[in-house]
């Protein structure tokens, strides 16, 4: 049941005429790409359900609107080009919100172009938009469980590629759930939102779900969960954005996610509060450790590029393409030298830099939406033989895990099996309609 929040997405659309498009009349915290406006925020205010105050949200968010597009059909839209996906199901818009105003009018769907990324293309970039063909013709002889299909499927998008409304929004989500109510209190007694609920739960079960066969597929339900919690505790709209490491490993700090920005995660100095941005206020309530006693602290970064030269396409390009067995795949991902380790540990700090309390930091979504966009174009590759792939062993048992395995969700959401959660495309009992930029 959808709960109305204080700190709630924009729902109704901007009463105003937007300038995109043109090339003069950028205003506010209007971009431009080649001189070109992209969105515009020179129009009334847009009401928001709840009216999420100024003082909650620091100013930053509360009277942005969502930038006109021009819609152009297309048979195929996960296959866009040039195009900008809107993360709501059925339609991905193409608009003048690209580098190149003109095609996105005139491209046509291809396998080769794909999406007109904010960064150009890596490998594992084109590595997804080659492998979409591979899903389409799986799907077509393996229809996927419920009404799942490509054609309406959530699509998640970089966090650098979304919009500044859509950046909004999704902020807005977040803060949104750290004002509602825990529901694991009883349970956790540090525990005193909703948010906290994911935390609280991740400290307790972490020597369970890391290093073990189920980590992919936990994991995988625990930000699907939270991204449900999302739209349907905080009307947000969007889709969980992942983070493209390989984009910003040299610097971090100049990241959207970290330069500090109205729509950026939060910015500060290291191993100090964080001082810029929409999270200044945020409190850090639960760890560090495995604790769940209430402990309120300021969120703490400590930017890092000894640790996020261990996310670049060096890394992870040959993990998705080099490792043939789940088992391989999984246990190269959690070496201290490679991607989980270095992803969370680019930004650390308290708590991203505590295994147990780091979903405490909301940057960790963004992280482990980017590991499961990995492991989703992992299984691309072989998707017969990967959607059932299972190998490592249960926590504190020599026992090999198995599809059949429960995942604990505690109050965050139902129990289910890692073989229910195998599949993006119809898994988890139809739930899971989703793929990834």
């Amino acid at each position: 049941m959808t709960t109305t929040a204080p700190h709630s997405a924009v729902t109704s659309a901007p009463v105003c005429t937007p300038t995109v498009g043109t090339t003069s009349s950028c205003t506010g915290i209007e971009k431009t790409i080649n001189g070109i406006c992209t969105t515009s925020y020179s129009c009334t205010p847009v009401k928001t359900t709840g009216g999420c105050d100024a003082t909650a949200t620091k100013g930053y968010l509360s009277t942005m609107s969502v930038p006109s597009s021009t819609h152009v059909p297309s048979t195929k839209p996960w296959t866009m080009s040039t195009a900008v996906r809107s993360t709501s199901k059925a339609d991905w818009t193409r608009a003048a919100s690209t580098s190149n105003v003109a095609s996105a009018t005139s491209a046509t769907s291809a396998y080769s172009t794909f999406v007109a990324r904010n960064w150009p293309a890596d490998k594992l970039d084109t590595l997804r938009d080659n492998s979409i063909s591979k899903l389409e013709s799986y799907l077509a002889a393996h229809p996927a469980e419920g009404s799942c299909t490509l054609e309406n499927a959530t699509v998640r998008k970089e966090y650098g590629d979304l919009t500044d409304a859509e950046r909004a929004e999704y902020i807005n989500a977040v803060l949104c759930l750290q004002s509602l109510p825990a529901k694991s209190g009883k349970t956790y007694p540090g525990a005193k939102t909703r948010y906290d609920d994911f935390v609280a739960l991740h400290i307790d079960l972490t020597p369970d779900v890391h290093n073990t066969a189920n980590f992919l597929t936990w994991h995988r339900y625990f930000t699907w969960s939270y991204e449900q919690a999302l739209k349907n505790e905080c009307g947000y709209t969007g889709a969980q954005p992942y983070w493209n490491w390989n984009r910003y490993a040299s610097s971090p700090s100049k990241s959207p996610i970290f330069n500090g920005n109205a729509t950026s995660m939060s910015a500060g100095p290291n191993n100090e509060c964080v001082t810029e941005g929409p999270f200044v206020d945020m409190k850090v309530n639960l760890g560090p450790g495995s604790s769940t006693a209430y402990n309120p602290r300021c969120l703490k970064r400590n930017i890092s590029t000894y640790w996020s030269k261990f996310t670049t396409i060096d890394y992870t390009y040959p993990l998705v393409t080099e490792q043939n067995t789940i088992t391989g795949f999984q246990n190269t991902m959690q070496v201290a030298s490679q991607v989980h380790a270095g992803g969370h540990f680019t930004f650390g700090g308290d708590p991203g830099g505590d295994i147990y309390a780091s979903p405490g930091d909301p940057v960790f979504f963004i992280h482990h939406s980017g590991i499961d966009r990995l492991y989703w174009l992992w299984q691309l590759q072989d998707l017969p033989t990967r959607l059932t792939a299972v190998g490592g062993s249960v926590a504190g048992s020599s026992a090999t895990g198995a599809l059949t395995d429960v995942l604990d969700m505690g109050v965050v959401n139902e129990d289910r099996t890692i073989g229910d959660m195998m599949n993006t495309m119809g898994g988890n009992k139809g739930a899971f309609c989703y793929i990834y930029t």
